[in-house]
This record gives structure tokens, sequence and C-alpha cells, in this order.
């Protein structure tokens, strides 16, 4: 069994291709807004791996910026890893802690299909990739990409976004949207996930097409939100649906972004304030 813990990354982890499409540019500092106190983090990871299991937890940690921000951020970290929020304050304790769980629970899964399967086991396993995406004078978004594999076909990847105001922390999600079920905010969903199937293709797929591409019983003008909340970017607010939400695995995540300029009408007054 080894395990080890740097710093400092020296190393570009490989970004799943959905990202591409849903993620912007990484933005520092100072756009938008008035001047606020930049965030600074510190990529750490804390790797596990051995015959039975592999977990690896790589995170972008806050270390400066506005308290409320700061507390926020800590607090988001180690919900979304599982861990108790009192060792949020500590990178250390909050990586080893998240690595403990996520490895006692995936010796668990081996353990238990010792007991009904013969031959040699798959190795099981997740990982966490946690990354400041964007920031601007008004907000930062984080993104999280988790995958696991628990000894079937294949493993499962998730992949999801959160939203922080700077002054006071906030999390913005479903929260700065109104009218999500009016025709017109359906129109834009559709819309969007036809781009994303369409990513590739200069063909105009139908509506009797987009239908057959996906696994949903309601008809294609009243299409279900993602369970995941949405979040800003540089250009848009993302939405993410993930694997078998609304689409068979092979058909991946459908993503994408809508333009501000096209959400207007639906914004809260209070989001409408930070681009």
């Amino acid at each position: 069994m080894k395990t080890k813990i740097t710093s400092k990354l020296a190393f570009i982890m490989t970004i799943l291709a959905i990202m591409a499409m849903v993620a912007c540019q990484t933005t520092q500092g100072s756009k938008g807004g008035k001047d606020s106190e930049t965030l600074a983090t510190d990529s750490i990871a804390l790797i596990q791996e051995d015959s039975i299991a592999s977990v690896e937890i790589i995170l972008d940690y806050p270390t400066k910026g506005s308290r409320p921000l700061i507390d926020s951020l800590r607090q988001f970290l180690a919900t979304t890893l599982g861990v108790d929020t009192l060792y949020a304050a500590n990178p250390d304790s909050l990586l080893r802690h998240a690595l403990q769980l996520g490895y006692t629970e995936m010796k668990k899964e081996y353990d238990d299909l010792q007991t009904f399967r013969e031959g040699e086991l798959p190795t099981m396993g997740y990982s966490y990739h946690i990354k400041k995406d964007v920031e601007t004078n008004n907000y930062v978004t984080y993104i999280v990409e988790y995958y696991e594999y628990r000894g079937g076909a294949h493993g499962g990847t998730i992949i999801w976004g959160n939203t922080f105001r700077k002054d006071n922390g906030k999390s913005l999600g479903w929260n700065m949207l109104t009218n999500t079920d009016s025709k017109e905010f359906q129109q834009l969903i559709k819309d969007g996930i036809r781009s994303y199937f369409q990513a590739n293709d200069s063909t105009v797929i139908t509506d009797d097409q987009l239908k057959d591409m996906l696994i949903i019983e309601t008809d294609i003008d009243h299409l279900p939100l993602p369970q995941f909340d949405p979040f800003l970017t540089d250009q848009g607010i993302s939405f993410i649906y993930q694997q078998y939400e609304i689409a068979a695995y092979a058909m991946g995540l459908p993503s994408f972004v809508v333009p501000y300029d096209k959400l207007k009408p639906f914004l809260t007054q209070e989001v409408s304030t930070l681009f």
C-alpha cells in the first residue's frame, strides 16, 4: 500500500472531454463589478492505492480571501467529500479523513464482492477532482469531477459546479433563476440539449430525432431540469445532466451553456448585479 501527499501539484490532470463543453477558461480576479479581494488557493492532493482499492482526492483549497467566502468554500469541500465540517479548517485533516472514509467504503465493496464472486477481483476506486474554475470580482465557481468504479461493467462519472458570492459566501444555484417552468425557459433548455447532440454535426436535429436520443417519459417541450444546480461561467450559465439522467450512458453527460443575454428575463435581481 502506498500513500502520498503533495502541497503543489507538478502535473496537469487529464480532464474529460465533457469539461471542454461546460467549463470556460479559468479567470483570475478582475472581471466585472467593483474591486474585491482575490481568492487564493493551494492545490493539494492525497492518493492511496493498492490491489484492493484506489482513492484519489485533488482539490483547490482556499487559503486567502473574504472570511465568509473562505468559510463557505471550506464547508462545501467537506460536505462534497462527505467529511464532518469540523475538519474543514485544516487541509491536511480534511484530506486524511476524506481518504480514510473513501478507502474504507471501497474496501467494504471489495470484501462484499469476494463473498460471491470467484477469481481475481478488479481494483475498486474513486476520485474527486475539485477545482476553482472561474473567478470574477463578484463570484467564484468551483467544478467537481467525481469518478467511481465498483466492479461493474464500467465506472461512472458525475460532474457538477457550484457558484459562490465573494462578498458573503452565499451558494448560488437554482435560486439564481425564476420562471423555470415557463414555455420560454423550457425552450432554452431544449435548444441547449439539442446543441449538445448537434455539436459535431451541422445537420439540424428535429424534435422527433431529439426525443429518440433521450430516455424521458415527458414530451420534448416539457423536459426535466438537471438534478444538479446550474452554475456561472465566463460565457453564461452552465447546465449539466448526469449519466442516465435523460440519455443513455453512451451519450455522455448532456451539457450546455446558455448565454447571459438569453437568460436576462429569468435571472433574479441579485444575480443580475454580479456581472
